[in-house]
């Protein structure tokens, strides 16, 4: 029974060391030239990154080339020219490294293009937006900031694919203070038909969670973040929903609006 006990607390002890870490990149740790085992067969490959002068300005114009050893792949970054790659590594337990191109993008809206290299071809793995964590552990979380608060999602490597696929929630946790300005009301459901209760002018809320699947997709692929809906408490312990257009309008204050 005792050495069951120690093999358990040894299995959660190296568990949580590949989630106790993760490697978050620095723009220090990223270059244009390195040398890296990627496929763990015993030789260090070349790996560069080289710019290509856009022809046009056409959004899905490849505006770098990676190559590794005598392999090239063309690739694109939609935040701009890239400052360079760094090499990681999403599962410890498995033979290989990835790639991680990076362009800085503003605003802090940094863009990752991640790649697989098994030897004989590079491959696209996927597109990571702003603050990646890689932990090692085949999962890696991804901090998005909305307007006010800071999105994570979860993705996970597929060993098979050699990609990155996203782990869909149906909510996301906010966990913001803020003060009512103005008065509005907290809604029972989402489509905001019956009132739970009106909230005080100058009273304290607590924004909970977040539902982004009512933000609508516009011309340009991309959610209209003012549609969230979002769960709120009340001081009074009451509990409803809002839409992402009352907390960002005159109604709320002091929320961490971005730039």
């Amino acid at each position: 029974m005792k050495k069951l006990i120690t093999l358990v607390c040894l299995t959660f002890t190296v568990s949580f060391s590949f989630a106790a870490k993760p490697y978050i990149p620095d723009y220090n740790d990223f270059t244009k030239l390195a040398y890296d085992n990627l496929d763990d067969d015993g030789k260090m490959e070349k790996i560069s990154l080289k710019y290509i002068k856009p022809v046009s300005y056409a959004h899905e114009e490849a505006n770098f080339i990676l190559k590794i050893g005598n392999i090239s792949k063309k690739g694109t970054l939609y935040e701009g020219a890239f400052d360079g790659f760094t090499v990681i590594d999403i599962n410890k337990r498995d033979n290989y490294k990835e790639i991680a191109v990076h362009a800085p993008g503003d605003s802090d809206d940094d863009e990752y293009l991640i790649y697989a290299y098994d030897g004989k071809s590079i491959k696209e793995m996927g597109r990571l937006n702003r603050w990646p964590k890689f932990y090692g552990n085949g999962i890696v979380l991804v901090d998005n900031w909305v307007e006010f608060w800071a999105k994570r999602d979860k993705y996970v490597l597929n060993g098979k694919t050699r990609t990155l696929n996203l782990v869909p929630q149906e909510l996301y946790y906010v966990g913001i203070k803020a003060k009512a300005k103005k008065s509005f009301p907290l809604y029972q459901t989402i489509a905001g038909k019956k009132i739970v209760a009106n909230l005080k002018p100058n009273s304290e809320i607590f924004i909970l969670v977040c539902n982004p699947s009512t933000g609508k997709i516009n011309q340009n692929g991309y959610a209209d973040i003012f549609g969230y809906s979002y769960l709120i408490k009340s001081t009074t312990g009451l509990v409803g929903w809002v839409k992402g257009q009352i907390l960002n309008g005159e109604k709320v204050e002091g929320l961490p609006i971005s730039d």
